[in-house]
């Protein structure tokens, strides 16, 4: 397979980081590429509905151990059609016990007015080192849009 070939399946494949691994010839241990184990994921996941309630509610927390972890949360959050808000205004967190690591806010108009709904989406992300186990939560607020919380997700890849 040619350079242009090889730089273009990279792009297609996993983006940046794998095609600079390709033209570099670097082994990602994240693709197997020599490898001698695979990197540690831990996980927790909840689908919902959960009422975000106008609080900073915990949705999923993971206990990780000593070590380098990268840290992603993710959810979707819709309001309920029924309540007179006219905008879904979400934010989310995560902690590391209560050290706050990141956060994302969305704020999305109603389609309709106060009688529709609107939804959007939070991402959050951390790198951390850590010199003993943790607990890491993923916390959201709908700052009184009365939203429900869908498809959480938070994962630690060591």
């Amino acid at each position: 397979m040619d350079t242009k070939m090889r730089n273009r399946l990279a792009l297609t494949v996993g983006g940046a980081g794998v095609l600079a691994a390709i033209i570099t010839g670097a082994a990602t241990p994240a693709l197997g590429a020599n490898a001698t184990s695979p990197a540690p994921i831990v996980s927790a996941r909840k689908n919902g509905p959960i009422a975000l309630n106008n609080t900073n509610k915990t949705l999923v927390s993971i206990k990780v151990p000593a070590g380098r972890w990268l840290i992603t949360g993710k959810m979707w959050a819709d309001s309920v059609a029924s309540q007179p808000t006219v905008t879904t205004v979400v934010g989310c967190s995560i902690f590391k016990g209560s050290a706050f690591l990141d956060n994302s806010a969305f704020q999305t108009p109603k389609v309709g007015g106060s009688g529709g709904t609107s939804a959007g989406v939070n991402v959050v992300t951390a790198v951390i080192n850590l010199h003993s186990p943790a607990t890491i939560s993923f916390k959201c607020s709908d700052f009184n849009s009365m939203a429900n919380a869908h498809s959480v997700v938070l994962t630690a890849i060591g």
